[in-house]
């Protein structure tokens, strides 16, 4: 938190908004995590809310990480990724694997950052995976439009309930490609055949590119 109000100083004064925004965002899930992980922290609300939003602010301030997508001599498809940003010690330290479970069934896993709900890198075994890469905007408008004013899904959000909710590579593909986000993306996913790969370069509503 220390190292999130030192970036963003400006977080201290939007306590309030924050907690009034909250109320009425059409996401409820999103809100009553996040309320749940403030309770056991016991840490502002609006500063947990905030932190769940760390991707959009990656956008506007150049902070990003990076990825590649490889098929291997066996056909297997993986993935390798880091995370090359100025927080890079701080989120090191805040990194966990974490299965996802419904009843006693395994949903899917991932590498998540402890306090938040949106998911950066995870898989659904025998299913598909995706990690994401920061696609940098200077739209800064439509950014913050896209939080408060439109209320769309929000991008690192959007893999979470991907995960949750679809069951085959192409149907990951298809709702990556089409659902609107609150800010540009590049979702990368791979899935259990040998040509199962593809870097979706995302824009607010719409595909820029795909290979």
């Amino acid at each position: 938190m220390d190292t999130l109000f030192d970036f963003a100083p400006f977080l201290k004064w939007f306590g309030r908004p924050l907690d009034f925004f909250s109320k009425i965002y059409k996401y409820r899930e999103f809100v009553e995590e996040i309320q749940g992980i403030a309770d056991a922290a016991d840490l502002p609300f609006d500063t947990i809310f905030f932190l769940n939003y760390a991707y959009e602010v990656s956008t506007i301030s150049g902070h990003a990480c990076s990825g590649i997508l490889v098929r291997n001599a066996n056909n297997t498809v993986i993935h390798g990724r880091n995370l090359d940003f100025e927080f890079w010690g701080t989120f090191a330290e805040l990194f966990s694997r974490v299965n996802w479970y419904r009843g006693e069934e395994l949903v899917f896993s991932s590498d998540q950052v402890i306090g938040s709900v949106f998911v950066l890198t995870g898989m659904k075994n025998g299913k598909f995976a995706v990690h994401v890469d920061t696609r940098i905007t200077h739209d800064y408008f439509k950014v913050f439009s896209s939080i408060f004013v439109k209320q769309v899904m929000p991008s690192a959000y959007l893999v979470r309930k991907v995960l949750e909710e679809e069951n085959s590579f192409s149907d990951a593909i298809s709702r990556l490609s089409s659902t609107e986000i609150t800010a540009p993306i590049y979702y990368v996913v791979s899935g259990p055949g040998p040509n199962d790969g593809a870097v979706i370069e995302r824009t607010f509503d719409g595909v820029h590119n795909m290979r």
